[in-house]
């Protein structure tokens, strides 16, 4: 039973080195539309296993410009991105992560559907009918 619980106590301990270990190794999570700086020197590996190395360019909602060594400049999505390399090495250095959603386009939505059900209640439902049959309104 001793030689037992030793057994145990050892595949133990190695199992939580070795997780520890692993996950040491693991690159970082980056979100790349905000962790990329302009003039910024960098190497990506595409998910079409190209890799594209150069100068981060402007930097816009879908993706950002690389400007190669060869004065040519190449527009990137950010989700065709499958890892960030260090452009000396070639080591991934990074793995990008999901970026937050943009939640800007609810609150505008919500003020005009009450300004139009407000409308509806007030009006009897005379003025939102007007948007779709003119007869409601210029009889």
């Amino acid at each position: 039973m001793n030689a037992l619980n030793r057994v145990v106590a050892l595949v133990l301990v190695f199992g939580a080195l070795l997780s520890g270990t692993l996950q040491a190794q693991q690159p970082q999570r980056v979100v790349l539309e905000t962790a990329l700086g302009r003039d910024e020197r960098i190497t990506v590996q595409l998910h079409d296993g190209r890799r594209l190395s150069g100068v981060v360019g402007a930097r816009l909602t879908a993706g950002f410009y690389l400007n190669e060594r060869t004065d040519s400049e190449v527009f990137v999505r950010y989700g065709t991105v499958k890892a960030l390399l260090d452009p000396d090495t070639g080591i991934v250095v990074g793995i990008p992560a999901a970026a937050p959603r943009d939640r800007r386009w609810v609150k505008p939505v919500l003020i005009t559907a009450g300004i139009v059900g407000g409308l509806a209640i007030l009006t009897r439902g005379v003025i939102p009918l007007c948007f779709f049959n003119r007869h409601y309104c210029f009889d």
